[in-house]
């Protein structure tokens, strides 16, 4: 059970223990994360638990939250729960912590992708999550900084600018418009680029953007800046860019899952890439068919997918070819994460934004 004190026995050898607890920190189980299982705890333990969290090691921390998120995500407990849960790690200074936070709050957006209000919520959720580190950080690394900083920088000003904190959203923006592309920090370059895209969207950007990806000779820079006009709120642009995905004079065949999979996971232009998936199957297969990634693609569309009516456009489309022996295995999986996940959305959402709103 590798628990935190001799007290816990070493093994379950029955359905059922109990144990004689005299320590005075909460008991837990699977300590810096090393047995093969997820804890459960009764609310009155969890709540515990939480109380100690400064005290618990990094490992701890990042165990536990990643624990309630896997709990979350099987239906075990409510999604609502990491609301304020999350708020606990405002002060984390660890990036692999953060990376479990970034990956929850990710996970909140979805619910709240047709509720203006709950979205506004989480907006100013997020900023009160990450404004301490903002702070702590900025945005410009200083003389021997820790590496850790480095990593943990680009996340929170991601938060940062999800969260629309002012000083952030200014600096993204000037940062696009006095820095050259190649001499913008990459470990920053998507966060600023996709900013510039999401909040000043303008066909002369757009040109910028695709002219310079199709000049631009490192990897990095390209896929930084796919990335960035990927996450567009625009239909149009959506529309644009997906006319390119058959260019391969433009866009390489090696780097084609990035973009569609990027445009298909956007939120404003799923409907739209999933309507055009469907009519340009034939294209794709022809395509793609020798390629390392083509039996993927099954469940890279399911992984994009939110709602029971696309959930029943999915089992329609994929059931026909479940007769390719390269598709099914993973058909078979995008039906079962995609029941999950409409499962999910339906059950926890108004609990979640119940939470937000009342946040």
């Amino acid at each position: 059970l590798h628990g935190v004190t001799n007290e816990i026995p070493e093994m379950l050898h029955t359905a059922e223990t109990s144990f004689e607890y005299t320590g005075s920190a909460a008991p837990r189980l699977n300590k810096e994360g090393t047995a093969h299982f997820v804890s459960h705890y009764e609310p009155e333990l969890l709540a515990k638990i939480i109380l100690d969290l400064e005290n618990l090691s990094t490992v701890d921390r990042l165990n536990f939250l990643n624990e309630q998120t896997l709990l979350a995500q099987a239906g075990i407990q409510t999604t609502a729960a990491l609301v304020p849960l999350l708020l606990q790690f405002k002060n984390e200074t660890n990036e692999a912590v953060w990376s479990i936070v970034a990956m929850a709050v990710n996970e909140l957006k979805r619910f709240v992708e047709t509720d203006d209000a709950a979205e506004a919520s989480l907006k100013h959720y997020v900023r009160e999550l990450a404004e301490p580190q903002y702070t702590r950080l900025g945005w410009d690394s200083i003389e021997s900084e820790d590496e850790n900083d480095t990593k943990l920088r680009s996340i929170i000003v991601s938060l940062s600018l999800y969260g629309e904190i002012e000083d952030a959203v200014n600096e993204a923006a000037k940062r696009y418009e006095n820095t050259k592309l190649e001499d913008l920090d990459p470990e920053l370059r998507v966060a600023i680029l996709a900013s510039a895209v999401r909040r000043q969207p303008s066909s002369e950007l757009l040109d910028t953007l695709l002219e310079a990806y199709q000049k631009a000779t490192n990897s990095e820079l390209r896929d930084d800046i796919s990335a960035a006009l990927t996450s567009t709120k625009d239909p149009a642009v959506i529309e644009r860019l997906s006319a390119l995905l058959q260019d391969t004079s433009f866009i390489r065949m090696q780097d084609f899952i990035h973009w569609f999979v990027w445009l298909l996971r956007n939120r404003y232009g799923r409907v739209y890439m999933w309507q055009w998936t469907q009519n340009n199957w034939t294209w794709i297969r022809d395509t793609f068919l020798d390629d390392s990634h083509y039996d993927m693609l099954p469940r890279y569309i399911a992984s994009a997918l939110v709602t029971s009516e696309q959930l029943n456009e999915y089992r329609a489309f994929f059931g026909p070819l479940e007769s390719e022996i390269a598709l099914v295995r993973n058909i078979t999986i995008g039906y079962t994460e995609l029941e999950g996940r409409v499962a999910l959305l339906e059950r926890d959402g108004p609990a979640v934004r119940a939470a937000l709103n009342d946040f």
